[in-house]
């Protein structure tokens, strides 16, 4: 757990009351693409000063809708491209054209007027255009396809019209929710994207943490047994936008990810610890005494942050990575808010910080070598293999058992 100063205070009436997580619907500035733990996706108009403004971010939410974060994509560039340009841009022209159901070059895509804005023809050209029913032969830049497909997804598949500034809908209102998606299938974890200013890569990421169940005796509130530690460990996968899973998946052992301290908070230390069954491989059953600020098997997010000041509980340096728990349970059923914190200690967030002596009231911890390596898979470079993703990013997640022993060295009591 980690503390703040006066933020906590001002904070924390906000971060308890469920509906202060729901999302804001006032103006922003981008498009926005809605990420949701359950697999769906939704894209969003945002407007600013009355214009719907281009650039993209991306927006997590639980499966209830409460929001847990979000990031604005690095790197983007729309100076090419106009407001409807802009949603072919994100979108990919291949998308764009999976959902119109046609080519770019079919003209029959295109009204009088979005051929006259887009193109530039006069009446006559139009005409031929219409008879041919093909923009074929014609010189199209990459800015003008995109223009000519967000024009007509705007039109045809959301009904909506310019009015001389910006789009809106058939009763002149600003847009909102766009029926439009980037995949036909159910994402398999969070979304993140990439750009390059000229086009966008999208990946989705869902994180196994695999607990050993020897972690649940590390600590019974009195007694620590050390050799319990460093028994767990998260899995990153990557998928693209059907399913498919790229590449190997990321793996790194030797975390604890069980409440190994006695908080220093008063309503987390009068808390009981939970009284909890237990079995094992091994066939062993019985009950096991387990921190009450642990987080609970089952779903989770975390979002990548960068320490701004110096943590001296965790050991986190300005500029540091960490990571925030954004979503899930502790294990005596206390939700986590997108804040980091829960009802039982609101003073102190739930991270994935280093910890050289597994030391924790709750969070996910590791030394601090295995930790970098970690944090470096997630936000290095991607053309030294690692993932690139950038500060604000949420990773969903869930917590699952996991049975060691020589023969088999990961197996799951639960599959996902």
């Amino acid at each position: 757990l980690s503390g703040d100063s006066a933020f906590v205070s001002e904070m924390i009436d906000a971060i308890m009351d469920k509906n202060s997580w729901k999302e804001n619907t006032g103006d922003t500035d981008h498009w926005k693409i809605i990420s949701k733990a359950d697999g769906t996706s939704q894209l969003q108009a945002e407007y600013k000063d009355g214009k719907l403004v281009k650039d993209l971010t991306i927006e997590y939410q639980d499966a209830d809708g409460n929001v847990l974060g979000s990031v604005k994509v690095d790197n983007q560039n729309m100076s090419d491209v106009g407001q409807a340009g802009s949603l072919a841009k994100i979108l990919s022209a291949g998308r764009s054209e999976e959902i119109l159901g046609s080519s770019y070059l079919n003209a029959d895509n295109y009204d009088y007027q979005t051929l006259k804005d887009v193109l530039k023809l006069d009446d006559e050209q139009i005409a031929r255009i219409q008879r041919s029913g093909t923009l074929k032969g014609l010189h199209i830049t990459e800015a003008q396809k995109n223009s000519l497909l967000g024009e007509s997804l705007l039109k045809t598949v959301t009904g909506a019209q310019y009015n001389g500034t910006t789009w809106v809908d058939a009763n002149g209102n600003k847009l909102s929710d766009i029926n439009i998606a980037l995949s036909d299938s159910l994402l398999k974890g969070s979304l993140a994207a990439w750009s390059d200013g000229t086009s966008y890569i999208y990946r989705t990421l869902f994180e196994e943490i695999l607990r050993s169940n020897e972690s649940y005796m590390v600590f019974d509130g009195k007694n620590r047994d050390m050799s319990k530690n460093g028994k767990d460990s998260r899995v990153v996968h990557q998928y693209d936008l059907d399913g498919n899973e790229i590449g190997t998946a990321f793996y790194s052992d030797g975390w604890t990810t069980v409440q190994t301290l006695t908080s220093t908070n008063p309503v987390a230390n009068a808390t009981p610890f939970v009284n909890m069954a237990y079995d094992n491989y091994a066939g062993f059953r019985g009950n096991v005494v387990v921190g009450s600020e642990t987080l609970a098997e089952g779903f989770v997010a975390y979002q990548i942050q960068k320490a701004t000041e110096y943590n001296s509980i965790n050991g986190i340096n300005i500029g540091e990575l960490y990571l925030q728990a954004v979503a899930g349970n502790n294990i005596n059923g206390n939700p986590v808010s997108r804040y980091g914190y829960t009802a039982l200690d609101t003073s102190a967030r739930l991270l994935l910080h280093p910890a050289e002596n597994y030391g924790n009231t709750g969070c996910g911890v590791t030394p601090k070598a295995n930790f970098t390596s970690y944090t470096n898979y997630l936000t290095g470079s991607a053309a030294g293999g690692n993932l690139g993703l950038q500060t604000g990013t949420v990773i969903f997640g869930d917590i699952r058992q996991k049975i060691t022993n020589k023969s088999y060295p990961y197996f799951w009591k639960r599959g996902r």
